[in-house]
């Protein structure tokens, strides 16, 4: 497969004109191709709204995909967390519109435990093997090494992470005892069964922090960051907002994300 996927759809004479594409880039939560099929109802609906081509690119890595915005490549991006406080650092992204589910446009994230496990305190970790997602996921890792520190457990000696990829793969893992705990995102954690979700003990929850942000490269026109802020916050379409798991949009403001960049500045 190409280093970068790059997709988009064809746009009626009208539409394009003679304006220049804009590229969305999307972070590589899932495989190119899937991300392609799932992004292009956005594409379309963005392609309308601007009167301009949106091309849906992505990458293999996430390597890849920080390199290639880090150059300037996407004119709008979403990206996870800890990916986008990287591309606001590096390359002067900035925060137009977050992500709303349900009601709520923050996650928070959580210590879990199996209920008969004995372990009922952040402290009862000691010594024991916790299931994470992945070390620069902000909910599912980086957060709860915070909850651990206030918990008086140092989550570089005192407890072994094992990083698993996937948050269905984690809550097994506890629950078939693979592993002892669970560090995991609560947006995530909603939409599981709750015969499952009842045999875990929540020892301790997360502040919260803002949702995913859809953020625009620097020097982007400032007309068009406003119509690519007003077209998202108007999307009612399920199929647009389905990519996000989104139920809307709402405007974001890059100082939002301030706190939450100065903690995984702390974070190693």
């Amino acid at each position: 497969m190409a280093a970068v996927l790059a997709v988009g759809l064809v746009a009626s004479p009208a539409q394009a004109g003679s304006a220049e594409p804009l590229r969305l880039g999307v972070f590589p939560y899932q495989s190119p191709l899937k991300i392609y099929n799932d992004f292009q109802p956005v594409a379309q609906y963005l392609s309308r709204e601007l009167g301009r081509p949106v091309l849906v690119e992505t990458s293999p890595s996430m390597e890849r995909f920080v390199e290639q915005a880090s150059r300037q490549r996407y004119d709008i991006v979403y990206a996870g967390l800890s990916y986008y406080i990287q591309l606001r650092e590096k390359a002067g992204y900035r925060a137009i519109a977050t992500v709303v589910r349900g009601d709520a446009s923050s996650r928070r994230g959580a210590l879990l435990a199996r209920q008969d496990s004995g372990i009922r305190t952040v402290s009862d970790l000691k010594g024991k093997k916790v299931g994470a997602l992945h070390p620069d996921a902000v909910c599912g890792y980086v957060l709860q090494r915070q909850l651990l520190q206030e918990g008086g457990v140092n989550p570089d000696r005192d407890v072994e992470f094992v990083f698993i990829g996937k948050l269905d793969s984690i809550i097994f893992s506890v629950l078939n005892r693979t592993v002892d705990a669970a560090a995991v995102d609560l947006s995530e954690l909603a939409g599981k069964e709750r015969g499952i979700v009842d045999k875990m003990r929540v020892l301790a929850v997360t502040p919260e922090v803002p949702d995913f942000p859809i953020a625009v490269r620097k020097g982007l026109n400032g007309g068009i960051v406003e119509r690519i802020r007003l077209a998202l916050i108007q999307a009612r379409d399920s199929s647009v907002l389905a990519p996000f798991r989104a139920t809307a949009f709402e405007p974001a403001r890059d100082s939002d994300y301030d706190a939450l960049a100065a903690l995984i500045r702390k974070s190693p």
